[in-house]
């Protein structure tokens, strides 16, 4: 409402719109909400929403709305005396983004700062959060400022310090705590400085220390770009004059007093420019001669000294109006990946004119955003790895074809990891999943712009344990079946035999594998057992016997009313075969006859050859199969007893 003159007309000024949270379950409960604090619009409001769930670890929801969008609206069941100037109408109003989804959130207070807004979160068990998003309200990562020893709930209601906003008091059961909204003092180093995503902080140059930029005053202090979740810090650009490439590096920094940029450029160990000069403090130029610039293009590494710290980027350079691609966005993202221009009018890429720094690549190939061109994911297999990851993971969408690396990220961590594509197809990515904590990422695959797209996520499971193996033996020809006992099996890849890999197989009870044989000259006895998982290995608690091939003496027939049965004598061992181990046939001139294996005790085994009708088997040798291991028993000499199929 607005604040007139009278109740009435305040009345008469009233707008509403119903709110809902979220797509994946109702929450209708609001906890606490703040309006973004900024002198601009739209108008953001953000709210901690519930659902009545105790046990649910996304029980809250964090969204963030553009209440401008109410205007001129108001719910029908809505009463207004005098009548609502507002239309009504059944329509609710969804979230611009759903920023975090958390188990026990319940304060959040925001302010805008430049593009950023950064937003603070209380929890239920005593923590300050802080998370930032970017112009496009793409969420970073979440850092905890604060985290009292009593676990008490922190209270709806945050403020920050009316002086100047660098504070926020926090509130709980029994105390009210100042709290610096930015801690750029905690990380030492550069790479630490630029992942804490923090737009506050920045690394000043002539301190060598992560500060605000007021207290890197007369420095170049390098902040976190503006579209930082898309930026790289270094960005390049190639020009040809008279026969030579020209090579531009440009840092992404403010500030204007420091030394000239430290620039070394190499292809392979080589060095490449014929002439290489360092135009300011945040760029430097090289150039080369056009002849070393293959048609395939040439790999170089650049690094960049700052005071005591290196930045080393890998480019690849092109010869731009050559670059033609599979698709009309894959050729733009090629090109202004190799600092190339490309004429979103001609659509055809070519050398860069003048020596302005394209700040923003990304934003050149915006006009290709429809899912008709962009990379999507439609999923990602397995979705669900142990803590050391998986190789071969695999993901399935459209318009892959642009996609040079895998992105993930921790919804809470801010650290983030990157993998090589290893094969492509349109439809099809196959990719490593790396090693990292407990929780569940973000993936999306980047383009050689530097644009993230789409989204899917990965659980990071428990760790799997291999706590036995029954049987711990096997015979030394090996495939002897050995299951694997232990939790997270399903995480396994193959397993390690005495420094042999081999398949795993899997079923609804558990992991199980056959065991190796014995290489040439190596004798019985205890061999280790790993599981391999990712780039891991697990050891397992027991270790596999290796024991002689068995030892098949004699055996003799009978003959019993629907058939014949057949007893093997076995030199008494430690084995302890198992019925489904052995696999016998009765042996006919060139015919052969299975006998089913009923009992298997330490000195014998009994098999028997069911009937058939009008046929007379006499039974003069047995193969028997154990694993790798196979035998032909022969009658001994002078023994007399046949069998009969009655």
């Amino acid at each position: 409402m607005k604040n007139g003159r009278s109740k009435s007309e305040m009345t008469r000024s009233l707008e509403g719109a119903v709110l809902q949270c979220c797509d994946d379950k109702e929450r209708k409960k609001l906890l606490s909400s703040s309006v973004v604090l900024s002198s601009g619009s739209p108008l953001l409001w953000t709210g901690i929403f519930t659902a009545q769930e105790p046990n649910d670890p996304q029980k809250t929801a964090l969204a963030i709305y553009d209440l401008s969008q109410i205007r001129d609206r108001v719910p029908s069941y809505f009463s207004c005396k005098p009548t609502c100037r507002a239309q009504k109408g059944e329509d609710v109003l969804r979230p611009r983004a759903v920023v975090l989804k958390h188990s026990s959130m319940s304060s959040v207070a925001a302010e805008k700062k430049g593009s950023w807004i950064e937003l603070y979160i209380g929890t239920a068990n005593g923590q300050l959060l802080k998370i930032v998003l970017d112009k496009a309200l793409n969420s970073g990562c979440v850092t905890v400022l604060y985290s009292s020893d009593d676990g008490n709930m922190v209270f709806p209601r945050m403020q920050f310090d009316p002086v100047d906003h660098k504070y926020i008091y926090v509130a709980s059961k029994n105390q009210i705590r100042r709290v610096a909204v930015s801690q750029c003092g905690v990380h030492s180093t550069f790479t630490d400085c630029r992942a804490s995503q923090d737009p506050s902080c920045g690394w000043c140059v002539t301190t060598n220390k992560c500060s605000s930029k007021v207290g890197c005053s007369n420095s170049i202090w390098i902040p976190i770009p503006e579209d930082f979740f898309q930026k790289e810090l270094i960005t390049f650009q190639v020009a040809k004059v008279s026969g030579k490439v020209s090579l531009s590096l440009y840092l992404i920094a403010q500030g204007t007093v420091g030394p000239p940029l430290k620039c070394s450029i190499k292809a392979g160990n080589v060095d490449l420019c014929d002439n290489l000069t360092s135009v300011s403090q945040n760029s430097c130029s090289c150039s080369f001669s056009s002849q070393r610039l293959p048609p395939e293009g040439l790999r170089v590494i650049a690094t960049v000294t700052i005071g005591d710290q290196k930045i080393t980027e890998s480019l690849k350079l092109r010869n731009c109006p050559n670059i033609t691609e599979t698709s009309p966005y894959a050729a733009c993202a090629a090109c202004v990946s190799v600092g190339c221009h490309w004429s979103p009018v001609s659509q055809n890429c070519s050398w860069t004119q003048g020596s302005a720094p394209q700040v923003h690549i990304q934003d050149a190939c915006k006009e290709f955003s429809s899912k008709k061109y962009t990379p999507e994911i439609l999923s990602v297999l397995p979705n669900q790895v142990s803590l050391y990851g998986k190789n071969n993971a695999v993901i399935k969408g459209k318009n892959l074809d642009p996609v040079v690396k895998i992105r993930l990220q921790g919804l809470k961590e801010c650290d983030l990891k990157e993998t090589p594509v290893l094969e492509r197809s349109t439809d099809t990515l196959k990719f490593s999943i790396p090693r990292r904590n407990k929780g569940t990422v973000k993936v999306c695959v980047v383009t050689a712009d530097g644009r993230c797209h789409s989204n899917a996520t990965i659980t990071y499971g428990t760790q799997p344990t291999c706590t036995g193996l029954q049987p711990r033996n096997t015979w030394a020809s090996g495939g002897r079946k050995i299951e694997v006992l232990g939790s997270g099996l399903q995480y396994v890849e193959t397993i390690i035999v005495n420094n042999k890999e081999i398949s795993v197989k899997s079923s609804t009870v558990g992991v199980w594998f056959h065991s190796p044989s014995l290489r040439v000259g190596e004798s019985s006895g205890l061999f280790c057992v790993s599981l391999r998982v990712g780039n891991s290995t697990v050891d397992c608690v027991h270790k596999l016997s290796y024991l002689p091939n068995p030892e098949f003496i004699s055996f003799s027939t009978s003959q019993d009313v629907s058939y014949g049965l057949v007893f093997i004598n076995v030199k008494q061992g430690r084995l302890n075969m198992r019925v489904e181990d052995v696999k016998v046939w009765g042996l006919q001139e060139e015919k052969q006859f299975e006998c089913v294996v009923e009992k298997v005790i330490s000195t014998a085994i009994v098999c028997d050859i069911l009937e058939t009708q009008e046929v007379r088997i006499n039974v003069t040798s047995l193969r028997i199969s154990v694993g790798n291991f196979s035998t032909i028993l022969k009658t001994q000499v002078g023994h007399t007893d046949s069998l009969f199929c009655v």
